[in-house]
């Protein structure tokens, strides 16, 4: 049985306790493992596509916040996965990356709108 132990650190520490106890049960229990270890694939998908999401979602409302800057956010995120790749950075690293440029404006959501609206002289 897998737990939720808040964030995926929890649960990537279960995938390594799993591995260990899949190592005890041995050759006996090696099929029971591999369906466990479907279910963990599963549950690490699923979160994923849930933190992708949820991400989607702040890129969203900090471009209604500030229209001016609109796409800004994805261009970002674009660049910085096309420079980890260039880098030769392992898939895992890549998506992070990606992530984080996606949501690097993220404290636009908590900037009054007068001032991101601020008109130019």
């Amino acid at each position: 049985m897998f737990y939720y132990l808040g964030g995926a650190c929890g649960i990537i520490s279960k995938r390594q306790q799993f591995q260990t106890d899949r190592n005890i049960i041995g050759n006996k229990g090696h099929h029971r493992a591999q369906e466990g270890g479907g279910k963990l694939q599963q549950t690490l998908d699923t979160l994923k596509k849930a933190v992708g999401t949820t991400i989607q979602v702040m890129v969203s409302a900090v471009e209604m916040r500030d229209p001016y800057t609109s796409g800004h956010q994805t261009r970002s995120a674009d660049i910085a996965r096309a420079i980890a790749t260039e880098m030769g950075l392992p898939q895992e690293k890549i998506d992070g990356i990606r992530l984080a440029g996606s949501i690097h404006d993220i404290g636009k959501l908590s900037v009054p709108a007068e001032i991101l609206s601020k008109p130019q002289n």
